[in-house]
């Protein structure tokens, strides 16, 4: 489940892409290590119907998954809840679609403040729809066997925050999130 930070760097409406700064999100403290600078990068599958359980990123279940593994699952469910590459979710059932897709891997203390301004906890929180990415630079600390906390840079082109109409902006932003193990649910 993920439970806590995030922060990002938004470009202006969608007709302009002129980078804002970044926010940075703190719901419990930082645990700082060392990292390997790794990076990784997804798509979403093929499948223009994102709304199966079926197509869920399997690290998600996986107990040993590494933080960058989970991190790249995390943003490989963010590429599911949009209507398709080149397309922004648009209507309320599309959002309402995305928003029930990623409930399930929101723990309850979920909070994200996006630097628009935004505010989200797990009961309202809207997801990015995000067609690419890339995930780099990854530091993971584990202050516990069931908590993975990631920090990383991601590359999102295009990503759009479907209730602003924000488009994120091309360059590497910075995110922090905290993965937390439920026995009960079996998943991240």
């Amino acid at each position: 489940m993920v439970t806590g930070f995030r922060s990002a760097r938004y470009g202006e409406p969608m007709f302009r892409r002129r980078h804002l700064g970044f926010l940075v999100l703190a719901t419990s403290a930082l645990l700082v290590a060392c990292g390997d600078g790794s990076s990784t990068s997804g798509a979403p599958p093929t499948s223009a119907e994102p709304s199966s359980a079926d197509q869920v990123p399997v690290a998600f279940a996986d107990r040993d998954a590494s933080g960058e593994e989970l991190a790249d699952a995390w943003f490989g469910l963010l590429a599911l809840t949009g209507p398709g590459p080149g397309q922004v979710a648009e209507s309320p059932e599309e959002v309402g679609s995305a928003m029930a897709l990623v409930k399930p891997y929101l723990d309850p203390a979920f909070t994200l403040v996006r630097a628009t301004g935004q505010r989200y906890n797990a009961g309202n929180y809207v997801p990015l729809d995000v067609d690419e990415f890339e995930i780099s630079d990854v530091v993971v600390t584990e202050p516990r066997d069931d908590v993975r906390v990631v920090r990383y840079f991601v590359t999102q082109p295009g990503a759009t925050a479907p209730d602003s109409g924000v488009v994120l902006g091309d360059g590497k932003a910075p995110r922090i999130s905290v993965f937390r193990w439920d026995d009960q649910l079996g998943h991240w």
